[in-house]
């Protein structure tokens, strides 16, 4: 990771580089590192490794899947994944342009989408969610939109293209549904949070680049609690924020640092 950050310096001197052109310069440098790892981390079978307690000092057990790679049951760097109410575990499989959904078992292995910018296509896909109908929503981060499956069409739904007016997006990372399916999207290079509504066409802005509480500087995860309130990862202000959907407030917590 850290050689890959010294390239992407370097890269940025000698530039100027489109983002596009940066990612693939970047993605085919992860493909020679990670290649060389690859020969011990062989074994695409499910895992389970002992590692750590949990609060009454029991051994927690996890169960790793997947090396890296391109076939079915291999990933390039997956960054979101979620669990749907079959059970199944979708993958955001970032750098190979296409989602994994893994049966529970890990017996089936479901590649959903390839690279493109289509309905159902994606570039650099990353964060996922699930609404309370079983819709799966996706921030198809490199075409600068986001995408939801509906479950019961199967059937793809675009909402979004790259800008910063309205209703438009600029590298989006995250995602959630709140309570009425409404998606929150975390607009993390136009530094802002939209809202896009399940039923109309309707799109709301908040926010904006700054370091103020309901100011952001490239969000990128974001969920909600169990009242509804919803958290943001504020990430290049190093901090976390909260808003309270009693008082319509937001409250901002931590600053850069180690403790």
């Amino acid at each position: 990771a850290d050689l890959l950050y010294s390239l992407y310096k370097v890269l940025k001197k000698l530039g100027p580089f489109s983002n596009e052109e940066l990612r693939i310069f970047l993605s085919d440098a992860r493909k020679i590192t990670n290649s060389r790892d690859t020969a011990s981390h062989n074994d695409i079978s499910s895992s389970p490794v002992e590692n750590g307690m949990d609060e009454s000092g029991n051994n927690l057990r996890w169960t790793t899947f997947g090396v890296c790679g391109s076939k079915k049951g291999e990933f390039s760097e997956p960054t979101g994944i979620v669990v749907d109410r079959e059970s199944r575990i979708v993958v955001a499989d970032t750098f190979n342009d296409r989602l994994q959904r893994i049966a529970p078992d890990f017996g089936n292995i479901e590649i959903m989408g390839k690279s493109g910018s289509g309905a159902g296509e994606f570039r650099v896909p990353r964060g996922l969610a699930i609404d309370a109908k079983g819709n799966l929503g996706v921030a198809d981060t490199g075409n600068h939109r986001i995408q939801v499956w509906h479950f019961n069409t199967t059937s793809w739904v675009v909402k979004g293209q790259k800008g910063s007016l309205l209703a438009e997006l600029n590298v989006p990372r995250g995602l959630a549904f709140d309570r009425r399916n409404n998606i929150w999207v975390a607009d993390s290079n136009n530094h802002r949070i939209q809202i896009f509504a399940s039923v109309t066409q309707a799109c709301t802005v908040i926010g904006k680049l700054g370091i103020r509480p309901g100011e952001f500087r490239g969000p990128r995860g974001l969920t909600f609690d169990s009242r509804g309130n919803v958290w943001v990862a504020d990430t290049e202000n190093n901090r976390i924020q909260k808003y309270d959907i009693s008082t319509k407030a937001w409250r901002a917590f931590g600053c850069l640092g180690q403790k």
